[in-house]
């Protein structure tokens, strides 16, 4: 896989195949990474599917490159599953955006008096998720997080 994003296939699911990114375990949910399969026979990679914007482990051996042609589809054309796979960071940034509303909804439920004096501002928290939905790794969501609660000598 490439240092950018994953690597686009064509997965073989439920006797059809559909696109697919291969990703990183790192760019997926923890229920996804604890349900890796432990079949030590086969090789299993996780992957994202773009139109239901769910994660999987599959195995390899159900899998080919984009630029194949197999047939049945589970739906649409070899065109349309290749476009829906054409930003190989997709996977990253459904995770960033998971990742922010997850703590967007987690400061909804905490009383105002937690948050210091900048963070009990409306427009800070919109400036966050605004940032968040922007943002390319997981150090920059941090790096807002900081910036949000003011917290000094923090190294990333």
């Amino acid at each position: 896989m490439t240092q950018e994003g994953g690597i686009a296939l064509w997965v073989k699911w439920r006797g059809k195949w559909r696109a697919c990114i291969q990703c990183y375990p790192s760019d997926c949910s923890s229920a996804t990474v604890r349900a890796m399969p432990t079949y030590s026979k086969k090789t299993y990679v996780v992957v994202f599917f773009p139109n239901s914007r769910t994660y999987s482990w599959v195995d390899l051996e159900y899998a080919c490159h984009i630029t194949e042609s197999p047939e049945p589809l589970a739906f649409g054309t070899h065109q349309s599953g290749r476009d829906a796979v054409e930003n190989l960071d997709l996977p990253k940034h459904h995770m960033l955006r998971v990742l922010a509303a997850n703590m967007l909804d987690i400061s909804d439920r905490l009383p105002i008096k937690v948050f210091p004096e900048y963070a009990q501002n409306v427009n800070a928290w919109k400036t966050f998720a605004n940032q968040a939905v922007e943002s390319k790794e997981y150090s920059d969501v941090s790096k807002m997080l900081v910036k949000l609660f003011g917290v000094r000598n923090v190294t990333f």
